[in-house]
């Protein structure tokens, strides 16, 4: 089943790398050559390749956090967790192999444990609602309403505050 799925992913790779163009095509495999002998001599020295290994996790996370598939993944597999581990070590392929090049061997080992650690993360982003107290009181079927308070609010809250200011000042007037 695993392997159904990579060879899903890998033709979702080809077809949007068809859908390019060929002179975008053709920029992103210069990028993709330049980034690749970059890292290459980055790997070669032992505080260096710590560096480079930090970053490659670092944009393994980012993509572990902001995966729209999460979801689907947890409710089709009982194995979701190593369908991410096996994705990220297919990820990892340039940074393993020019470790295993250079013989770094700590930047190997705690790459892989890290990525381990990585498809275990299961951090969930809460997005702030705009659907605030003035929205709960407008009843469920008058959706055109509240689309319009949350469009709005930004300035329905200063005339409000502002309506209020002019009434406690009013009535202090009123007082003496």
């Amino acid at each position: 089943m695993i392997q159904a799925f990579i060879k899903l992913r890998l033709i979702q790779i080809l077809r949007a790398i068809k859908g390019l163009g060929p002179v975008r095509i053709v920029f992103l495999f210069g990028l993709a050559g330049f980034c690749a002998i970059g890292l290459f001599i980055q790997t070669a020295v032992s505080p260096k390749s710590l560096y480079a290994t930090g970053i490659y996790l670092f944009v393994i996370a980012l993509i572990q956090l902001n995966r729209p598939d999460k979801r689907f993944l947890k409710t089709h597999f009982s194995n979701f967790k190593l369908v991410f581990f096996i994705e990220y070590l297919l990820i990892m392929i340039p940074l393993l192999t020019c470790l295993i090049y250079h013989l770094q061997w700590i930047s190997l080992i705690s790459s892989i444990s890290f990525t381990g650690l990585i498809a275990n993360l299961d951090i969930k982003i809460r997005q702030k609602s705009l659907n605030t107290f003035i929205q709960k009181l407008i009843p469920s079927d008058c959706f055109e309403w509240k689309g319009g308070v949350r469009k709005t609010l930004v300035l329905i809250v200063p005339l409000y505050n502002t309506h209020n200011a002019i009434n406690h000042r009013f009535s202090i007037l009123l007082s003496r």
